[in-house]
């Protein structure tokens, strides 16, 4: 099975090489995923997602080491709703857009990400707050993330786009995160904004933070 960013680092007690083994996985992460979702996380057990798969408990355990193993794989598959990448907002900045029109691509699409699966960012944001696995990998997709958007903001200050803020380009980086994060929560979980809404504000207060030339 194809390993994503989120689970590049999660150490499964086998790794299927035999198709039938596969297919036994594909099962058992496809009656996790529909569990995580209805009931939730917190409400099913290892013996649980193997019955809804067909399977004894036995066969959970010769494929993950605990639920949380099974959830970040899960959640790899719909890797861009916790794990957004920046390649639409290179190809943006490749056509010459505005820094306003920058931001809103950035925000937008991380929106669309999440709201295409939105229970696993409720139970990401639970579980990054109580869990050690998940936690580890929050810790380092952050860092990826900051680094990636330290580097679109080098690209803008290098284009003549923007000045570089006196806080420098990683502060800013985890400025963005954390705003991106919260009006996207709150269009995704809470529904007190919309899509457009969040794109706009958060667009609007970093053209603010960043002096145009």
């Amino acid at each position: 099975m194809h390993r994503s960013r989120l689970t590049a680092d999660v150490t499964l007690p086998r790794e299927p090489k035999q198709e039938r083994s596969r297919r036994k996985q594909e099962k058992l992460l496809k009656a996790a995923a529909e569990l995580f979702a209805d009931p939730g996380f917190e409400a099913v057990t290892a013996d649980v997602i193997a019955a809804h798969a067909g399977f004894g408990t036995g066969t959970f355990y010769n494929y993950f080491t605990n639920k949380t193993q099974a959830f970040l794989m899960v959640a790899g598959q719909h890797e861009m709703a916790v794990a957004p990448t920046l390649d639409r907002v290179t190809d943006a900045m490749a056509e010459g857009v505005s820094l306003h029109t920058l931001v809103q691509s950035i925000v937008a699409s991380v929106i669309e990400d999440r709201q295409s699966v939105p229970w696993l960012r409720r139970t990401w944001l639970r579980l990054a707050l109580t869990d050690d696995e998940v936690q580890t990998v929050q810790r380092r997709l952050d860092e990826e993330w900051d680094a990636a958007v330290a580097g679109v903001i080098d690209g803008i200050v290098q284009s003549g786009m923007a000045e570089m803020p006196a806080a420098g380009a990683k502060a800013l980086a985890t400025t963005i995160r954390v705003m991106v994060d919260a009006v996207s929560d709150e269009v995704v979980l809470v529904g007190s904004i919309t899509a457009d809404e969040a794109a706009q504000t958060v667009a609007d207060m970093l053209v603010a933070l960043l002096s145009q030339p």
